[in-house]
């Protein structure tokens, strides 16, 4: 009988300019029946932090990929985007924008063979019909730093 091939590679960066500071890691790893790739990058600024991640696996021949950002500024207000993609064709997205315990999470699955599509929308602390005002306030936060005018 023979040995699986195992293999596997890390490296990281830290780099701080100023008060920003940037953090990157990749891993590798491959073996017999699986492979799989990681990088990740965080990066600071201020009060606001962003966090990159994507991933890419095969497992007995049925491929994962996923991509996610996560952002997060002063006073609350935090932002999660995701995307995975299956071996089977099927994708999920998420986007979910956050105030303090108030939030709204939007999510939608797509069977990219047959192009079907399910969507839902869920809101936490936010009161019916005041949905795009909460959009409103978010990106006026996020891009503004923090509190509303």
């Amino acid at each position: 009988s023979s040995m699986g091939l195992q293999f596997s590679m890390e490296s990281s960066t830290a780099v701080r300019e100023g008060g920003n500071v940037r953090v990157e890691r990749s891993t590798w790893s491959s073996g017999t029946s699986q492979s799989s790739t990681s990088n990740q990058r965080i990066m600071k600024s201020g009060e606001h932090v962003l966090m990159e991640q994507q991933t890419w696996s095969n497992a007995g021949g049925i491929s994962k990929s996923s991509a996610s950002s996560a952002r997060s500024g002063p006073g609350g207000v935090s932002h999660l985007q995701s995307q995975v993609i299956d071996g089977r064709g099927q994708e999920k997205l998420l986007n979910e924008r956050r105030i303090g315990d108030m939030a709204r999470r939007e999510e939608k699955i797509v069977d990219r063979r047959t192009g079907e599509e399910e969507s839902y929308d869920e809101s936490v602390g936010i009161a019916d019909g005041r949905q795009e005002s909460f959009d409103l306030d978010f990106q006026r936060r996020m891009a503004g730093g923090g509190r509303p005018a």
